[in-house]
């Protein structure tokens, strides 16, 4: 009897701007992702999800209150119904390229690192020489797969190898291009 309805509603919902999205606006179903993590409006501008997710224009998180607690209803809704895709840290920490990093301002990337730092998960080790999977079974974090180190020269690194050697050095105390030196 209501499916006519149904099937109207979902068929607004997905192309025309009518979901509440993150930045104060409306989005199309076609044009959002569920923020798995609540971080991660803060952190991502629609313009870098699209980026990160490889579509043309921007990509909309969702409004900050359509949350699996709060709306748990809606957001099954939007998720299962609609097909609109959540976007965890993990999700975000495994599609950095150095092409997407390269590309963002230094105060951008510090805002990255203070999110994994926030975040262990995404940035735990792999066991000792490279041993896969680490202690207790773990894998390591996405974020240490990806070349999220900036170099001074701007190009990106993967922090470290397979047997936990690091991508970067920050220079020693007192070592030319060091801030803290004093030396000749």
């Amino acid at each position: 009897l209501l499916r006519p309805l149904f099937d109207t509603v979902r068929a607004a919902l997905a192309t025309e701007e009518l979901i509440p999205a993150a930045d104060g606006g409306h989005a199309a179903a076609q044009a959002l992702k569920l923020a798995g993590d609540p971080g991660l409006p803060a952190l991502l501008s629609p313009a870098q999800l699209g980026l990160l997710y490889s579509r043309p224009g921007p990509l909309h998180f969702t409004a900050e209150t359509i949350t699996p607690n709060e709306t748990p209803q809606l957001y099954r809704y939007l998720r299962d119904e609609l097909g609109i895709g959540e976007v965890t840290g993990a999700d975000v920490a495994a599609r950095l390229s150095a092409e997407f990093l390269a590309a963002q301002p230094d105060e951008w990337v510090a805002r990255l690192y203070a999110y994994l730092d926030a975040r262990p998960s995404l940035w735990r080790e792999a066991g000792l020489a490279g041993e896969l999977p680490g202690p207790g079974g773990e894998q390591p974090g996405p974020a240490r797969l990806q070349p999220i180190i900036r170099l001074e020269d701007g190009r990106h690194v993967v922090p470290g190898d397979s047997a936990q050697w690091p991508g970067a050095y920050l220079p020693a105390a007192g070592a030319p291009g060091s801030e803290t030196g004093g030396g000749s």
